[in-house]
C-alpha cells in the first residue's frame, strides 16, 4: 500500500505543478512530512488518509494538463464579469445576443469535457469556469441541460463527473460488435420483432399505437451502460387504464437466445436489463422435443427467472406465435426514473419522439 499511495500522491503533485510547500498548506503538514509520505517513510492516518485519497483521485479525474487554452478560455479572455449576455458577445464578435447564449454556454462546457469520452470532475470545471467568470449555479444549469440533452452522461469520482456519451460518427470508425454476435442469433430478431409487435401485443393487451419496439443488439459503441445493459430488443409504451387515472409508462426488453445457445446465462442478462427497465423477457429457442437435459436447463431458467423476477418466454419458431409460451410472466418492476432515462436516451429519435407525443 505504502508503494502505491507514495507514487500516486507524487504523480497527483507534480501533474498540478504544486510544490511540496503548497502541499503542506493544503493538508496542514510539514514539509518533513510530506517527503516522508512521498519517499514511503510514513502515510496519513484515519480522516487525513480518506482527505488525501481523495484529493489524489479527484486529480485523477482531470484531463491532462495542457499549455494552450481551450477555445472556450481563448473565448472568454480574462473576463471577470459572469453575465450571460456578455459571455455570448465575448464569444461570438458578431454580439448575436442572448437568443444565442444557451448553445454558446454550452460550447464552453463541453470545451472544458475531453473528447476522448474520459471523466471529468464536477468541482474541476466549476473551479475553471469561475475563473472565467462563471459562478456555480450557472455550471449546474448548463451541465443538466446538457444531460438532459444527452450530450453527457454522469460519471463516477469525490464531487461527481461528467463525460461526453459516444456519438454515432464514433461508432462507425470502430468495427460494430454485429460481427461478433452469433449469425443464428441475429437471424432471430426479425422475425422476434413480426411477432412481438403483432400477436405478442396483442395478446398482453396492448394497442399498436400504445407501444414502439426496436432493434436494440447492434449499437455499435453506443454506450448503454456497460456488460450485460444491451438487450437484443427493446419496447416503449404508455398505457392508461379505464379505473386508473394516470399513465403508466413501461420499458420492455428482450433478451433473445437460439437453441444452440440455450443456458441460464439468458435469464442473468435479463435480470441486469431489468436494472433499467420496468419489464424484462429472456426470449429462449427451444427443441420440438425437449431431451432431458433440455428440461433441467430450463427448469433452472424458470426458477432463476421466478427468483431474479424477469420473464421467460420459450418458443420452437420465432415467426410461430403458436410456438411460443410464457413460462413466467415478467412482473413490473419500480425502476428508479433517472435509470429510465438515461436508458431512453440511448434509443432512436423515433423511440423519444413517440414518448413525447404520448405525454
Amino acid at each position: 500500500m505504502a508503494k502505491w499511495f507514495r507514487t500516486r500522491l507524487r504523480e497527483a503533485r507534480e501533474r498540478l505543478g504544486l510544490s511540496q510547500t503548497e502541499m503542506c498548506a493544503k493538508f496542514g503538514v510539514t514539509q518533513v512530512t510530506i517527503s516522508n509520505w512521498e519517499n514511503g517513510t510514513s502515510e496519513p492516518r484515519d480522516e487525513q488518509y480518506d482527505k488525501v485519497v481523495g484529493w489524489i483521485e479527484g486529480v485523477e479525474i482531470q484531463p491532462e494538463a495542457d499549455p494552450k487554452t481551450t477555445p472556450a478560455e481563448d473565448a472568454l479572455g480574462d473576463q471577470s464579469n459572469g453575465s450571460d449576455v456578455g459571455l455570448a458577445q465575448i464569444v461570438d464578435g458578431r454580439g448575436r445576443g442572448p437568443a444565442a447564449k444557451g448553445s454558446i454556454d454550452d460550447d464552453v462546457v463541453l470545451g472544458l469535457v475531453p473528447a476522448d469520452g474520459s471523466a471529468v470532475g464536477n468541482l474541476w470545471l466549476i473551479k475553471k469556469l469561475e475563473a472565467l467568470g462563471w459562478n456555480a449555479d450557472r455550471f449546474w444549469r448548463i451541465r443538466d441541460r446538457l444531460l438532459d440533452a444527452g450530450t453527457l452522461i454522469k460519471g463516477r469520482g469525490r464531487g461527481g463527473s461528467v463525460r461526453r456519451r459516444v456519438t454515432e460518427a464514433s461508432d462507425q470508425t470502430t468495427p460494430s460488435p454485429e460481427a461478433r454476435l452469433p449469425e443464428s442469433e441475429v437471424s432471430l430478431y426479425s422475425p422476434l420483432l413480426v411477432v412481438l409487435q403483432g400477436e405478442w401485443a396483442r395478446d398482453m393487451r396492448i394497442a399498436p399505437h400504445q407501444i414502439h419496439f426496436e432493434e436494440t443488439a447492434r449499437q455499435g459503441k453506443k454506450a448503454t451502460g456497460g456488460t450485460w445493459t444491451r438487450p437484443d430488443i427493446t419496447a416503449v409504451s404508455v398505457r392508461s387504464f379505464p379505473h386508473l387515472p394516470n399513465k403508466y409508462l413501461d420499458v420492455w426488453t428482450f433478451e433473445a437466445k437460439t437453441v444452440d445457445w440455450l443456458d441460464v446465462t439468458a435469464i442473468f442478462e435479463a435480470a441486469a436489463h431489468a436494472s433499467r427497465a420496468t419489464r424484462s423477457y429472456a426470449l429462449l429457442q427451444v427443441p420440438e422435443k425437449a431431451s432431458d437435459r433440455t428440461k433441467e436447463i430450463l427448469s433452472r431458467c424458470e426458477r432463476e427467472a421466478t427468483r431474479l423476477r424477469v420473464g421467460l418466454i420459450t418458443f420452437v419458431d420465432p415467426a410461430r406465435f403458436g410456438t411460443w409460451e410464457t413460462v413466467v410472466d415478467a412482473p413490473r418492476v419500480d425502476t428508479d426514473p433517472e435509470l429510465l432515462e438515461e436508458f431512453i436516451k440511448t434509443l432512436s429519435d423515433t423511440a423519444r419522439r413517440r414518448l413525447s407525443e404520448w405525454k
